[in-house]
C-alpha cells in the first residue's frame, strides 16, 4: 500500500512538473512585455497549478486571437493565389540580376519562403520629410484612373488631412475606386465629420480595429502603423510619415521632424496590394482576390532596376519577417551597418 502512495506521489509530482514547464514555455513565446513574462514565471514556480490555471485564464487574450486568426485564413487564400507567380517572377529577377543579389541571398530567400516577399524590379525614390512627400502623394493621386488604397496609422483634420480628403471625393465622384482604412486608436478623431464627409461622397471608409470605450479596451495595442498608398497598382508609397502638418517642417518653427517614406513605380506595388487587401477584408468583411484589376500584369521599364522586397508582421502573420530580416541582413554584413530607428526597445 505503501508503495502505492509513493508511486502516485511521483506521478502527481511529474505531472505537476509538465504542466509548469509546459505552460513556462507558453508564456515565453506568447508574452511580449518582459516585466509579465517575469511575473507569470515566479507565479507558476511558487504556485505552478494556480499560476498556470491564472495565466490561461487572464494572460491569454482569446477575443485577440479569435479575430486575427480569420485575417489569417484570409491571408492564407490570397497568398496561395499568388504564390506560384510570386516564385517564378522572382527566380527571373534573381538570375537577371545574379551579380547583384548574391551577397544577399540567404535574405532573399528567406523572405521568399517566409511571406509573400517577391523580389521584383523597380523604380524607388526617396522622399525625406514630408515637404518630399506630399507633393508627390497629391500628385499621384490626382493622376489615378482606376482606384486608390490608402492605410493609415495618422491622419489629421488639419491641412494636409483635408487636402487629402478633398482629393479623395472628386475622384471618388469621378468614377475612380476610393478604398481608405484608417486606425480608429491613431485617427480616432476622424469620426467627428471626416467619415461622414468620405461616405456621402461615394468613399469606402473602415477603420481598423474599432474602439469604442478606449479606458476599458482590451484592443489597444493591436494597431495598424501602417502608411501606404497604392494608385492603380502601379505607383505606391510606404515609410514613416503619417498624413497631418506636423510632418511638414516650416521655416519658422525651431523644430526639426525628421522621418522618410518612398515613392515605389513598378511590381513591389503588386506586394503592397496583397498586404492591403487582406486587411481590406479584415475590416470591411469582404473577400476581395487576386483580380486582374487590383493587379494589373507587371511590364518592368528600362529605368526600373532597383530591386525591392516588401517585407510585413503583425500578430496575423505566422513569422517575424521584419525581424528575421533585420538579423539576417546584419549577419550577412561585412563591411558596415547603419540602422536608423525611432524606437529601439
Amino acid at each position: 500500500m505503501w508503495y502505492f502512495f509513493e508511486g502516485q506521489n511521483i506521478f502527481i509530482i511529474g505531472g505537476i512538473v509538465f504542466i509548469a514547464i509546459a505552460t513556462s514555455v507558453q508564456v515565453v513565446l506568447e508574452t511580449r512585455s518582459p516585466s509579465k513574462t517575469a511575473a507569470y514565471l515566479l507565479l507558476i514556480i511558487l504556485v505552478p497549478i494556480m499560476g498556470s490555471v491564472i495565466y490561461f485564464l487572464v494572460g491569454i487574450n482569446y477575443r485577440k486571437r479569435k479575430i486575427f486568426s480569420k485575417k489569417l485564413v484570409r491571408n492564407e487564400v490570397l497568398f496561395q493565389q499568388l504564390r506560384a507567380s510570386v516564385l517564378h517572377d522572382s527566380d527571373e529577377v534573381r538570375q537577371k540580376f545574379q551579380q547583384l543579389v548574391k551577397p544577399y541571398d540567404s535574405t532573399i530567400s528567406l523572405l521568399l519562403h517566409e511571406s509573400l516577399s517577391a523580389l521584383t524590379q523597380n523604380k524607388v525614390e526617396l522622399l525625406i520629410n514630408g515637404e518630399k512627400k506630399f507633393p508627390q502623394v497629391f500628385q499621384a493621386l490626382e493622376n489615378a484612373k482606376a482606384f486608390i488604397h490608402l492605410e493609415y496609422y495618422i491622419v489629421g483634420d488639419d491641412v494636409i488631412g483635408n487636402k487629402i480628403k478633398d482629393i479623395l471625393i472628386r475622384k471618388a465622384q469621378e468614377g475612380v475606386a476610393v478604398r481608405f482604412i484608417f486606425d480608429d486608436f491613431g485617427s480616432h478623431g476622424l469620426w467627428k465629420k471626416m467619415v461622414d464627409e468620405l461616405r456621402s461622397s461615394g468613399v469606402q471608409v473602415f477603420p481598423f480595429y474599432r474602439i469604442h470605450f478606449a479606458l476599458l479596451a482590451n484592443r489597444i495595442n493591436y494597431r495598424d502603423h501602417r502608411k501606404v498608398i497604392i494608385v492603380d497598382g502601379t505607383v505606391g508609397f510606404i515609410g514613416g510619415i503619417n498624413i497631418a502638418d506636423r510632418y511638414i517642417n516650416k521655416e519658422e518653427t525651431k523644430e526639426l521632424w525628421r522621418d522618410t517614406h518612398i515613392k515605389i513605380e513598378g511590381s513591389a506595388v503588386l506586394s503592397l496590394q496583397y498586404h492591403f487587401l487582406s486587411n481590406w477584408n479584415f475590416c470591411a468583411d469582404e473577400k476581395l482576390g487576386v483580380d486582374p484589376p487590383f493587379f494589373p500584369a507587371p511590364k518592368p521599364k528600362e529605368d526600373q532596376t532597383d530591386l525591392v522586397q516588401i517585407v510585413t508582421s503583425g500578430p496575423d502573420y505566422p513569422r517575424p519577417s521584419i525581424m528575421l530580416s533585420y538579423f539576417s541582413a546584419i549577419n550577412d554584413a561585412k563591411k558596415s551597418i547603419y540602422l536608423t530607428s525611432p524606437y529601439f526597445i
